[in-house]
């Protein structure tokens, strides 16, 4: 899937860690922005959607 994505969204900074560390080869010349979400949300729960619709545009403005 990284391979298509011009833009990677990650909740927290341990995640963009870890994605640099085990998928170099396949993020050159793609950004990776930090959502700053705890990942600590079941799939779909309210609270994590308001969080995501409050900050994912941030990262699609450009």
């Amino acid at each position: 899937m990284l391979t298509w994505a011009d833009h990677i969204l990650v909740m927290e900074t341990k995640h963009k860690i870890k994605l640099t560390r085990d998928y170099s080869n396949f993020l050159k010349g793609k950004s990776v922005g930090v959502l700053g979400i705890p990942d600590n949300y079941k799939f779909m729960d309210p609270k994590l959607v308001a969080l995501l619709k409050r900050n994912v545009p941030r990262f699609l403005k450009g």
